[in-house]
């Protein structure tokens, strides 16, 4: 089996996987929905179906929030690099991240 093979994912996987990524990044600066929407001249609402992956994020918008954000704009693609350690997300809590 190839890495192509492995890594293999639907879009729609990969959509969640970036939201989760952008809600995990937002919820460790302490920033609310609403706060990162505003910063980038949005809804609250479209920032949750960002989240969850409803919405898919151009690019010009996944560079705008991971700048906000303060990470790389590839930074939401690579679940293996974080800023941020496994501890970090223990601390969050589960339902810190709904």
């Amino acid at each position: 089996m190839t890495d192509m093979e492995k890594t293999t994912l639907t879009a729609s996987e990969v959509d969640r996987l970036v939201g989760d990524r952008i809600r995990r990044r937002r919820i460790l600066m302490g920033l609310t929905q609403d706060q990162l929407g505003e910063s980038l001249g949005i809804s609250y609402q479209q920032i949750q179906k960002y989240e969850t992956g409803a919405n898919r994020g151009s690019a010009g918008r996944l560079y705008l929030i991971a700048s906000r954000l303060e990470v790389a704009p590839g930074w939401v693609f690579d679940p293996v690099t974080s800023d941020a350690s496994s501890e970090d997300y223990d601390e969050l809590g589960a339902s810190s991240l709904v």
